[in-house]
C-alpha cells in the first residue's frame, strides 16, 4: 500500500495547493531515492574510511621520508689489529663512554676520555673484543654469528677469529667508536676496509629516534585534518585543518616523545628489576615475560605520542568534542601500532627495524584514521545525512551549539555549486537535546518535509531542503 500525502487544512485552502502537492510527490521521491543509497558509496563516505585510508597513506610518506636516517645495523671492515677475548663491557660513570675491560682487574681502570670511574654493565652477555683499526668489536659468545668458508655457525669465543685476520661484520651502535657485533665474516671476497664514522651515525640515529614521531605525526595529523575538507570541496577548510593539523601533529609528536620515553624507561627498568639483569641486544634475544613486558611498554609510549595525531580539526572547529574524539581514536591507534612493532620484527627474524616501523607506523595511521572516525559515529547525536547530489549519503555530524549551512566555505556545512543557496542560508541551533531550523535567508527557500519555514524545532527523520539540496535530519535514540 502506497504512503498517503499529508496536506494539512490550511494547505487545501491555500491557492497552491498544487504546487504544495507535487512538493511532497517530489520529498517522497527523495526519501525513497536516499534509502537506495548503496553501501559502497555510504562506506567511501564514511569519516571511518577515508581518515583510515588517508591516515595510513600519511604514514607510508613519513615513514620513507625518515627511514633513510635509521642506521639499525652497521657495517665495518678491515684487518683485525688485536683479539682481547677475557675482556668485557665497561661504561664510564661520567661520560657514559663504553670501554673493553679485563673482568678481574677494572677498578684499577679508569676512562681515558675524562679519567672518571668504570663499571662493570650488569648482566652483559659480551666477552671478548675484537679490535679493528678504529673500531672496537664487541662480541657476544654462543650469540654472534661467524662466517668463514661460507658455512655459519655461532660465536664460541672471541679466539676463533686470528688476528690479522681480514672481517667484514655487521653490528649495533654503542658509542662513537664500538659495535657490539652480530655477525663476523672471516675473509670474505672481494671486500674492502670500511670503518664509517660512527659518532656521526650515532647523531643520525639519535636525531631520527627524536623526530621520526613529530614528522610522521606531523604528516598523518595533515592528512586526517584535511581529508574532510577534501571530500567535501572545501579546500579552505582542509588548507586550515591540513595545515594546524600537521602543526599540532609535529608538536605534538616531538614534545610527546618526552614522556613516551619515559614510559619506555620506566617499562624497561622494572622489566630489568623484577625479572633479570640480563642486557637483551635485539628482539630476537627476548621471550616469554621479558618479550611481553618490551611489547607493552612500547605501546604504552605509542600511545602516547598519537594522542596528537587528530587534533586539528577540533581546535580549527572549536569542539570540545571533536578534540576528545581526536585524542581518543589516536591514543588507541598508537596503542595498537605499538603492539604490532616488536612482534613483526620477532617473526621477520631481521635484525633491523625497517619492516617493523613501517607497519608499525602504517597501522599507527589507519587506525588512528579509523578510530577517530569510529569515535565520531559511536558518540554522534545529531546528524544530518545528504540524500542528494554529488555528495548523497555523506553524513555531516553536529557538533557545536550553532551549525551554519551554506554556499560560503566558511560554513559548518558547505553546499557547492548551487546558485540557490545563500553564502549562509540556515544554521541549526541547539536547544536542550533537541535542534531548531532557522532560515537565515528572505528569498531562498528553506523547507522542512516539504513545506517553507523560518524557524522550526527538527524532529529525527525530517526532511530538510535547501536549495537543491536535500538533507534528512537524524537524532541518535530516535
Amino acid at each position: 500500500m502506497k504512503e498517503k500525502l499529508r496536506i494539512t487544512y490550511d494547505d487545501l485552502a491555500s491557492p497552491h495547493v498544487d504546487e504544495i502537492i507535487e512538493h511532497e510527490r517530489a520529498f517522497r521521491t527523495i526519501a525513497e531515492s536516499g534509502q537506495r543509497l548503496g553501501l559502497i558509496r555510504r562506506l567511501v563516505l564514511s569519516s571511518m574510511f577515508y581518515s583510515a585510508l588517508v591516515g595510513m597513506f600519511g604514514a607510508f610518506i613519513g615513514w620513507m621520508l625518515i627511514e633513510p636516517f635509521f642506521d639499525d645495523v652497521t657495517i665495518v671492515s678491515g684487518p683485525v689489529r688485536e683479539v682481547l677475548p677475557n675482556h668485557v663491557l665497561a661504561v664510564c660513570e661520567e661520560c657514559m663512554k663504553a670501554f673493553p675491560v679485563q673482568a678481574e682487574n677494572y677498578i684499577d681502570t679508569s676512562c681515558s676520555e675524562c679519567n672518571g670511574k668504570l663499571s662493570l654493565v650488569s648482566g652483559s652477555p659480551i666477552k671478548g673484543v675484537l679490535k679493528l683499526d678504529s673500531t672496537d668489536l664487541y662480541v657476544i659468545p654462543h650469540t654472534t654469528k661467524l662466517v668463514s668458508a661460507n658455512q655459519t655457525t655461532v660465536l664460541q669465543s672471541a679466539n676463533q677469529v686470528p688476528e690479522l685476520s681480514f672481517i667484514c661484520a655487521e653490528g649495533i651502535i654503542l658509542d662513537k667508536r664500538s659495535l657490539v657485533a652480530l655477525k663476523i665474516n672471516v675473509d670474505p671476497a672481494n671486500v674492502e676496509s670500511y670503518e664509517p664514522d660512527l659518532g656521526v651515525l650515532e647523531k643520525r640515529n639519535t636525531l631520527a629516534a627524536i623526530f621520526w614521531f613529530a614528522i610522521t605525526g606531523g604528516i598523518i595529523a595533515l592528512m586526517i585534518g584535511a581529508v574532510e575538507g577534501i571530500v567535501c570541496l572545501n579546500l579552505r577548510q582542509a588548507v586550515i585543518c591540513g595545515g594546524i593539523g600537521m602543526g599540532i601533529g609535529f608538536a605534538g609528536g616531538l614534545v610527546g616523545t618526552i614522556p613516551a620515553g619515559l614510559v619506555y624507561a620506566v617499562a624497561n627498568s622494572m622489566m630489568a628489576e623484577f625479572l633479570d639483569e640480563t642486557v637483551y641486544t635485539t628482539i630476537n634475544d627476548m621471550h616469554g615475560l621479558p618479550l611481553f613486558m618490551q611489547v607493552v611498554s612500547r605501546s604504552l609510549a605509542w600511545g602516547t605520542v598519537g594522542m596528537s595525531l587528530a587534533l586539528g580539526q577540533g581546535i580549527v572547529r572549536k569542539s570540545k568534542k571533536m578534540i576528545i574524539n581526536g585524542l581518543l581514536g589516536g591514543c588507541i591507534g598508537g596503542l595498537l601500532g605499538g603492539l604490532l612493532f616488536d612482534p613483526i620484527a620477532k617473526l621477520s627474524g631481521s635484525e633491523g627495524a625497517e619492516l617493523s616501523r613501517c607497519v608499525g607506523f602504517i597501522s599507527v595511521g589507519f587506525l588512528a584514521g579509523l578510530l577517530i572516525g569510529l569515535v565520531e559515529q559511536l558518540s554522534k547525536e545529531a546528524w544530518l545525512l545528504m540524500k542528494t547530489g554529488p555528495l548523497a549519503g555523506k553524513q555531516f555530524v553536529v557538533y557545536k551549539s550553532q551549525t551554519t549551512i551554506g554556499s560560503s566555505p566558511r560554513c559548518d556545512i558547505y553546499l557547492f555549486k548551487d546558485r540557490l543557496v545563500g553564502e549562509e542560508h540556515a544554521r541549526l541551533v541547539r536547544l536542550g537535546r533537541t535542534y531548531e531550523l532557522e532560515s537565515l535567508q528572505e528569498s531562498g527557500q528553506t523547507l522542512v518535509n516539504g513545506v517553507e519555514i523560518q524557524k522550526r524545532i527538527l524532529r529525527s527523520g525530517d526532511l530538510i531542503q535547501i536549495g537543491s539540496t536535500e538533507l534528512e535530519y537524524r537524532m541518535r535514540g530516535d
